[in-house]
């Protein structure tokens, strides 16, 4: 249920709502419906601690969007259709940094979050996208058009197996080509001390991460993920290659080059892709 005094209180500017447990569930209606009188709200912050609150779907009335005219920065962290039924519900234009963090599940379907991101002007261009994997979960944090004002455009899934991590943010990723195709400039980054193994995801997770970034031109990935990144691109040298990451001119490994070898990908590839390594003069 929600806190009784949101239903009185219209003038809020910074809403936080954090470390929600399972009995203290409220639904994405009631919270819409509480929204939608507060214009003067600049900060959303809804954080469970539980995947076991989620919103009944099958009685999901449709609901009228609540215009948010001043909101611009929105943290959720939950699972996925709860999220997809709260901004299916609101209208935030002016919003200029979004930070969701979701548990991990076995699959992603997320049409309402990126239609959310469409009608935010200020999210519509990212430039530059960076993938963060760790022991504890993945990201990919967008770095979005130059202004006078900081935007910030992040998505983390909380789980732990690595190839987990990259299917579920692949996932993600390919249905929004309009978002992700905008991207010229990659880098995909493993927090670990030492390398991945290559048995700890296999080459298709990896291509289909890069299908939705058909306007990268340069690729940067560090020590510990270069041998597996380097170990997919090979394998596509074997089929159409120039369908992954076509726009590709610069590949940086931060690694060796006996490390990252990726000689096939590169001849398929050539005149119009080069190839740096760490341990390059």
């Amino acid at each position: 249920m929600l806190p009784k005094f949101l239903l009185l209180t219209k003038d809020l500017v910074d809403l936080t709502l954090v470390e929600i447990p399972s009995a203290g569930y409220f639904s994405p209606e009631s919270l819409v419906t509480s929204l939608s009188g507060m214009t003067q709200l600049e900060i959303l912050d809804i954080g469970f601690t539980s995947p076991s609150s989620r919103p009944n779907r099958r009685s999901l009335p449709s609901l009228r969007r609540a215009v948010l005219s001043s909101l611009t920065r929105f943290s959720f962290r939950g699972i996925s259709e709860y999220l997809e039924d709260l901004v299916a519900g609101i209208e935030a234009p002016a919003l200029d940094c979004l930070i969701v963090t979701l548990f991990n599940q076995l699959s992603f379907d997320v049409p309402q979050l990126h239609q959310f991101i469409s009608r935010a002007e200020n999210l519509r261009v990212p430039s530059r996208a960076e993938l963060k994997s760790s022991k504890n979960g993945v990201s990919i944090l967008f770095q979005l058009a130059r202004t006078d004002t900081p935007r910030d455009l992040s998505l983390r899934i909380a789980c732990k197996p690595l190839d987990w991590q990259v299917s579920s943010i692949a996932e993600i990723c390919n249905q929004s080509s309009t978002l992700f195709s905008r991207v010229e400039v990659l880098n995909i980054h493993g927090d670990y001390r030492q390398p991945a193994r290559r048995e700890e995801i296999g080459v298709p997770e990896w291509l289909e991460l890069f299908r939705p970034f058909t306007a990268v031109r340069s690729l940067y990935v560090s020590v510990s993920l270069g041998p597996l990144v380097a170990h997919a691109l090979e394998d596509a040298a074997d089929g159409p290659v120039m369908e992954v990451l076509p726009a590709l001119q610069l590949l940086d490994f931060r690694g060796s080059r006996e490390s990252a070898p990726v000689e096939k990908f590169v001849t398929a590839r050539q005149p119009t892709l080069d190839v740096q390594y760490g341990d390059s003069n």
